[in-house]
């Protein structure tokens, strides 16, 4: 035990490895079992059938990352969203998969405390199966704590009809430890989260930091966004006086990638405070809302720069500025020029139809089409027929010589 009255890591390794010793007298037929082929009559998929954890926003398996910059609010966003999970609330009006949490507090874990004592106060008496492991697993080398951790987590949490289907590590940094954030320390802390979400058949999220330039990515080597099935990114924003964060969803394997969410955060302060000192506070979420609009254009929005847009047409504007962004290519705009950036209708579709995937799918035929036919009657977009596709461009777009 530490001075602070803390688990270390320590602390629970024998515990842990004597768990892990007694599970390990299988593998050989474990092994087998997991490694073996599904003939062809046998697979089966339902189409329109997808396990979320949060519907249409996160996948109930594989390794999720969440990003920003330092003070970003990442962590009061992973923590909001694991304690809703926790607790079977609804999450940005959509529904979650409830179950247990374990939430792996890396770095802060004092400041953590005190963001869950005020969700302890607004929900008194919660008994959620929530819970936090403030010891430091080494992620950073193969197979570094991993064994260690899944073992401990499984004699913490485990129980008959107890289903684990989040954990969350903050930070990715604090894990990796001494090992190289760029190269082996970084495939060495993807594979660990791709094996703890493997054994529990849940979703692993990693909180992450930006990068030092500052362009919108993530700290370290590509296999992080190579193995992730989404990545969120955090950045703080400011309506009034009100704290917010937008979150956006900006690569996603099967949810809504280039969705944007808005939240907002509320003071909750604690208690009287000690003479001569001052009040203690923290933020928690107070609301969050999808927006239609995407990536910083959402920001605009917030802003009042795009106030009385409908969210119809700017919905159809990102699709189409995100495909344009994704697949345009050079085209020519008539047989003898001038050549323009053009991009394809059913792209622009597909990227309309993830953004609206709250919506069915007729719903989401119509309003493509209506948003499709208004573009082109207020000349925002032109489209034309080229070598067998419909293609779309901005009218005003200087052409490429």
């Amino acid at each position: 035990m530490s001075k602070h009255g803390r688990p270390d890591y320590e602390d629970v390794q024998g515990a842990t490895r004597r768990a892990h010793s007694s599970m390990a007298k299988g593998n050989g037929s474990m092994r087998r079992e997991r490694f073996r082929g599904v003939h062809l009559p046998d697979i089966r998929y339902e189409p329109g059938v997808q396990n979320w954890l949060i519907d249409h926003l996160l996948p109930a398996e594989g390794l999720a990352v969440l990003f920003g910059r330092w003070k970003s609010y990442k962590s009061f966003i992973a923590l909001d969203l694991a304690m809703t999970v926790a607790r079977g609330a609804l999450w940005a009006g959509r529904k979650v998969k409830q179950g247990a949490v374990v939430y792996i507090a890396a770095e802060g874990a004092l400041g953590l405390r005190k963001r869950i004592a005020a969700y302890q106060a607004r929900y008194p008496g919660d008994q959620s199966p929530f819970y936090l492991t403030e010891a430091r697993p080494s992620l950073g080398t193969r197979p570094g704590d991993k064994d260690e951790l899944i073992a401990g987590i499984r004699a913490t949490v485990g129980g008959p009809g107890v289903e684990i289907v989040l954990v969350v590590v903050d930070t990715l940094a604090r894990t990796v430890g001494i090992a190289d954030e760029n190269n082996e320390g970084m495939r060495a802390f993807t594979d660990n989260c791709e094996d703890i979400a493997d054994a529990f058949r849940c979703l692993a999220l990693a909180v992450h930091h930006e990068n030092a330039a500052g362009d919108a990515r993530t700290r370290g080597g590509t296999s992080l966004p190579g193995a992730a099935v989404t990545i969120w990114r955090a950045k703080k924003v400011q309506d009034g006086e009100q704290r917010c964060c937008l979150v956006t969803i900006d690569d996603a394997k099967d949810s809504a990638d280039g969705m944007a969410l808005m939240v907002r955060f509320d003071v909750h302060e604690f208690g009287e405070p000690e003479p001569g000192s001052e009040r203690e506070s923290t933020l928690i979420v107070n609301s969050v809302v999808i927006e239609m609009a995407a990536r910083d254009d959402a920001v605009d929005k917030v802003k009042g720069a795009t106030r009385g847009i409908p969210k119809g047409q700017a919905a159809f504007m990102t699709a189409f500025e995100q495909a344009l962004e994704k697949h345009g290519s050079r085209k020519l705009s008539h047989p003898e020029g001038p050549y323009v950036m053009a991009v394809n209708k059913e792209r622009v579709r597909q990227r309309y139809y993830t953004i609206r995937a709250d919506a069915s799918a007729a719903t989401k035929e119509r309003s493509f089409n209506r948003q499709l036919a208004k573009a082109v009657e207020r000349e925002d977009l032109v489209t034309r027929e080229r070598e067998g596709q419909i293609l779309l461009w901005k009218p005003k777009t200087k052409p490429d010589k």
